[in-house]
């Protein structure tokens, strides 16, 4: 018996190694040292990836899957860049900077071609890095709602670009202060005294250091306020609080904006007091 522990009555060998089929671990390749690497019963040769060369346990050998460590026996490669889904980083999104989804070459029109793009994304069919301004939600995937919006972009146009907005131009002698609401907001002069307040809200006040506007909720009290606690000071806090400027919005959190003038310092050296001449030697004595 060629086979003594398993039965095979017919004694067949059909790789001719040797060893039987019945007992042979690789049947159907000649395969005479048995070699089993990760011993798992199947022999080296009929293996389709020897030992410890299918790392992710794919089924896909390391030396041709796209991405070894992470599994993914369908092997999709949605940007054709020969690394897998499952491995790619997917491109940092950039849509429009006007907000017009599908408008991948930045003309502020969305195209035919580009809408093709989008939908050809969303099927996994082309990878977003072909066009990021369909991903309008900025999460890395093309939805429907951007192709739809992208749609509407095509049909209606896209909305008109931003205007840039012009950096403040902050006067030399301001000083300026935020707080939110319960905190305090500091003004101090480097030299001199505050000797204007130009701008003081507690409420919901927007914008920046020498461009403050009021918002919807402001305290009518907020500029008496101010001047009544900071004018003529070199330094004041004044904190941010319903309990200092009464509360123009209950139920809604405020803060305070307060932009100040200081004094400019003097360049002029003072003229000294004269100290008064009395006794022997004054004029006039």
């Amino acid at each position: 018996d060629n086979c003594p522990f398993k039965a095979n009555s017919d004694q067949k060998d059909s790789d001719g190694d040797g060893f039987p089929d019945a007992c042979d671990n690789c049947p159907a390749v000649k395969n005479p040292d048995q070699a089993d690497s990760d011993r798992n019963g199947v022999g080296d040769a009929c293996q389709i990836c020897p030992m410890f060369s299918d790392t992710d346990g794919d089924g896909v050998c390391d030396s041709v899957d796209n991405c070894p460590s992470i599994f993914n026996p369908d092997q999709k490669d949605r940007d054709k860049n020969g690394v897998g889904d499952a491995c790619d980083t997917p491109p940092t999104p950039t849509p429009s900077p006007n907000g017009c989804a599908g408008d991948c070459d930045r003309n502020n029109r969305v195209g035919v071609d580009e809408l093709v793009t989008g939908v050809n994304i969303a099927l996994g069919n082309a990878g977003l890095d072909q066009c990021s301004a369909f991903d309008c939600n900025a999460n890395g995937h093309v939805t429907v709602d951007c192709l739809v919006q992208a749609v509407n972009d095509a049909l209606s146009g896209c909305p008109a670009a931003p205007t840039p907005t012009a950096t403040p131009t902050v006067p030399a002698n301001a000083t300026c202060a935020t707080a939110a609401e319960f905190q305090p907001a500091q003004l101090s002069c480097a030299s001199g005294v505050i000797t204007a307040i130009d701008f003081a809200s507690f409420g919901t006040a927007e914008g920046s250091c020498g461009a403050f506007f009021a918002g919807s909720c402001d305290a009518t009290d907020s500029f008496s306020v101010i001047v009544d606690a900071c004018l003529g000071r070199a330094t004041c806090a004044v904190y941010a609080s319903a309990s200092v400027f009464g509360d123009p919005c209950w139920g809604t959190a405020k803060h305070l904006n307060v932009q100040a003038e200081c004094s400019a310092p003097s360049s002029a050296t003072p003229t000294p007091t004269p100290i008064p001449c009395c006794g022997d030697g004054c004029p006039g004595v």
